[in-house]
C-alpha cells in the first residue's frame, strides 16, 4: 500500500495515512468492546457464532461465496473476488441466553433435586475487517491480487449457574459454577486469481481464554433406616485459568465453474502453539459435626501458577457450493468437517491426578470427528433490499457417555469416553436458524439480523457432596441474539477519483507530475538606501 500511495502523490499518501489511523483505532475499539463484553470460547462446539454480515444471514453457508473481508475465515481464496476495497464492521447487540440443567443439583443421601438455570442478556463481540485489490489487472479490468485484515470472535460460551438445596437432616448445599471461554482470531489474508480459479491463504493469531470457577459448601447427612443426622460440613473452591496464543493457517480454493455456479474448499490446519500460561487453585475444607463426638478436620490447599497451557484449535475442512440462477437469487450449501483431537488444557507434566481430582471439568479433553451443515439463500426484494435466511447445525465433538441417569455410583476411568478422573464434558447438540434484512445506500450497506439456536443433550450433575458421586442430567438451551453490521465499499477508488480530480487542476498538475518540487517565489523591489 505504501508504495502505491507514494506513486500517487502527496494527497494520496495523506489520505492513506488518515484512513490507516482511523482504521487502527476502529479495530482497537471493536476488539476491546467485544473481548470485554464476553470473555469466552468453545471447546467442543464449532458454530456458536457465525461471523460476517452476509454469512450470518445465510446460516454460515459462505465457503463458495467468501467475497467480503471475512473470507480469511471461510475461504481465503474468495478475497480476490472483491469488486472494490471494502471495510466491514459488525457491531455488538445484546442477545438472550437461556440454559437449564434438569435436576442438575442433587444430594447424594436424598432424593431432593433442583434445576440449575442460566438466563442472561449478553453482548455479542464485535468484528472488523478490511480488504482491497491490487496488482496487475485481468481481461475484465480488475486486479488479480486481494489482501485483507480481519479481527473476529467465532467461538464463545458463557455460563453462570448458582443454586441452593436444603433437604433437612439429609444435608444442604450451595453451589456456584461459572464457565467463560473465548477464541479470538486476528490476522491477514492474501489471495490470487488465475482465470476462473482463485487460491488464498490466511494466517490468524488465535488468542484463547478458558476460565472455570467452582464454589460449593454445605452439610452432609447420614441416613440409616429412615433416620438422618448431620455428619459433616465442607466447603470447596477451585479455579482454573488458561490463556494461550497460537498461529493458525487456512488455505482456500475457489473455482468459478460458470457465471452461475461456484465451488469452494478450505482447509484449516491445527494451530501452532506460541505461548500459554495457566493457574490452578483448589481449597477444600471438611470437618465433623456429629454431636458428642470428637471434631475432625481436613484442609487441603493447592496453588500452582505459570503452568504451561496448550489447547490447540482442531483441523477443519469446509466444502461449499453456490448457485446464482439470476441477479436476484443466490443459494449456498456448506459441509464442514472437524478431525478428532486430544489435548490438555494445562500441561499434565506440571499437574497431578490429585490436583484435578475435585475439579468439575477435566483437564484432558477429547474431540471426536464431527460434521456440520450450513444452508442459506439470498433474495433481493428490491435492487437495494436483500433478504437472507439459513439453517445450520452445531453438533458436539464430545463423546457420548452411556450412563444411567439415576446411578450415582458409576465409576468412569480416566480418559475414557471423553472423561478424566470421573469428570466429563457436556454432550450438547444444537440446530440454528438465521435471517437478516439489508439496505444498500450508495456504496455502503447496513444489515439487521436474528440468530436463534436450540440445543439439547446431557451434562454431568454437579458435585453435591464431599464424596465423588456422579450422575447425569438432561439439559436444554436457547440462544437468541440480534446483530447489526455494515460495510463500506470503494473507499480506495473514491480516493483515486479525488486524486485524479485534483490532478486536473493546472496549478497542481506540475506538483503531482513531479516536475516541480519548489514553491514559486515573488521578487521584491530592493529597499531604497537611506545614506
Amino acid at each position: 500500500m505504501r508504495g502505491v500511495w507514494e506513486k500517487r502523490g502527496i494527497i494520496g499518501r495523506w489520505e492513506c495515512e488518515l484512513v490507516g489511523r482511523r482504521l487502527f483505532f476502529l479495530c482497537v475499539w471493536c476488539v476491546w468492546w467485544g473481548w470485554g463484553a464476553r470473555a469466552e470460547g468453545q471447546l467442543l462446539q464449532y458454530q456458536d457464532l457465525i461471523v460476517g454480515q452476509r454469512a450470518l444471514g445465510m446460516g454460515g453457508a459462505f465457503t463458495a461465496i467468501a467475497d467480503d473481508p471475512t473470507a480469511g475465515f471461510y475461504n481465503p481464496a474468495g478475497l480476490s473476488q472483491l469488486r472494490q476495497l471494502q471495510l466491514e464492521v459488525s457491531l455488538p447487540i445484546y442477545g438472550l441466553e437461556y440454559r437449564i440443567r434438569h435436576k442438575g443439583l442433587k444430594l447424594v443421601n436424598s432424593e431432593a433435586t433442583t434445576d440449575l438455570q442460566h438466563l442472561s442478556l449478553t453482548s455479542i463481540p464485535a468484528s472488523v475487517g478490511i480488504a482491497t485489490l491490487f496488482g496487475p489487472k485481468d481481461e475484465s479490468g480488475r486486479p488479480v491480487w486481494g489482501a485483507g485484515l480481519s479481527i473476529l470472535v467465532p467461538w464463545q460460551l458463557r455460563e453462570h449457574l448458582e443454586e441452593g438445596l436444603d433437604a433437612g437432616n439429609a444435608g444442604q448445599v450451595m453451589y456456584v459454577l461459572q464457565r467463560q471461554q473465548q477464541v479470538l482470531l486476528a490476522g491477514p489474508t492474501l489471495s490470487r486469481r488465475f482465470g476462473t480459479v482463485s487460491l488464498g491463504i490466511s494466517a490468524y493469531y488465535a488468542h484463547q481464554l478458558y476460565h472455570w470457577i467452582v464454589s460449593q459448601g454445605g452439610t452432609e447427612g447420614i441416613c440409616q433406616q429412615g433416620v438422618c443426622r448431620q455428619n459433616e460440613a465442607y466447603s470447596l473452591n477451585s479455579t482454573l485459568l488458561s490463556v494461550s496464543g497460537s498461529l493458525q493457517v487456512r488455505l482456500g480454493l475457489l473455482w468459478e465453474i460458470s457465471p452461475q455456479w461456484r465451488l469452494g474448499w478450505m482447509a484449516s490446519l491445527s494451530s501452532f502453539r506460541l505461548f500459554g500460561l495457566g493457574t490452578f487453585r483448589l481449597q477444600r475444607h471438611r470437618f465433623s459435626v456429629v454431636p458428642n463426638a470428637p471434631t475432625t478436620t481436613e484442609t487441603r490447599l493447592i496453588e500452582k501458577e505459570n503452568i504451561g497451557a496448550q489447547p490447540p484449535l482442531p483441523w477443519e475442512f469446509r466444502i461449499g457450493s453456490s448457485w446464482r440462477p439470476n441477479e436476484r437469487l443466490l443459494f449456498a450449501v456448506d459441509l464442514s468437517f472437524y478431525l478428532p483431537q486430544e489435548f490438555d488444557i494445562l500441561d499434565p507434566a506440571q499437574m497431578t491426578a490429585q490436583d484435578v481430582e475435585l475439579f468439575a471439568y477435566p483437564n484432558r479433553v477429547r474431540r471426536n470427528f464431527v460434521m456440520n451443515v450450513n444452508v442459506g439463500a439470498e433474495v433481493y426484494l428490491t435492487p437495494t433490499i436483500p433478504w437472507r435466511f439459513g439453517v445450520y447445525t452445531n453438533l458436539t465433538a464430545a463423546s457420548r457417555v452411556v450412563l444411567g441417569l439415576s446411578n450415582p455410583t458409576v465409576s468412569i476411568e480416566p480418559d475414557t469416553a471423553g472423561c478424566n478422573l470421573r469428570a466429563c464434558v457436556p454432550y450438547l447438540n444444537a440446530i440454528g436458524m438465521t435471517t437478516s434484512v439489508g439496505l444498500k445506500v450508495g456504496r455502503g450497506s447496513v444489515n439487521l439480523g436474528l440468530n436463534v439456536a436450540y440445543g439439547f443433550g446431557y451434562v454431568q450433575r454437579s458435585r453435591v457432596s464431599s464424596a465423588q458421586a456422579y450422575e447425569w442430567a438432561s439439559t436444554d438451551q436457547v440462544f437468541v441474539y440480534l446483530y447489526l453490521s455494515g460495510a463500506v465499499e470503494a473507499l480506495g477508488f473514491s480516493f483515486l477519483e479525488l486524486f485524479k480530480a485534483l490532478q486536473k487542476d493546472p496549478t497542481l498538475k506540475k506538483l503531482f507530475d513531479g516536475s516541480s518540487t519548489t514553491r514559486p517565489t515573488t521578487k521584491r523591489a530592493p529597499k531604497p538606501r537611506t545614506d
